[in-house]
């Protein structure tokens, strides 16, 4: 083999190497971009999930403020005068219930 003939074979493996080592490139570049894409999704998906948050907490603190509302009415009904009342009333009925000899509701 010629020295023009051994270099020229010398350039072609060097070229041989070149192309696997840019069809490895290619390869790990497309496998990159899937990741990425991956990883785009899944970032997309997070913010739509902190988003869905933001908004189911809003909804429950206000059920909290509306459920707020109702005990502090229901304790008002229990606790105020409307409550007094009731119970006046349920003492009331009792005496009676006992006075004519029938038997309490309830029991």
């Amino acid at each position: 083999m010629t020295e023009g003939e051994l270099t020229v074979a010398i350039l072609r493996e060097i070229r041989d190497e070149v192309r696997k080592t840019n069809d490895r490139i290619d390869q790990t570049n497309d496998r990159l971009d899937r990741v990425v894409e991956q990883q785009i999704r899944h970032a997309t998906a997070i913010v739509g999930l902190e988003a869905a948050q933001r908004d189911t907490a809003e909804i429950l603190r206000g059920l909290v403020r509306v459920v707020q509302e109702h005990n502090a009415r229901i304790d008002n009904v229990i606790l105020g005068p409307m409550g007094e009342t009731v119970r006046e009333h349920e003492t009331r009925l009792r005496r009676v219930e006992e006075r004519l000899g029938i038997e309490p509701a309830g029991k």
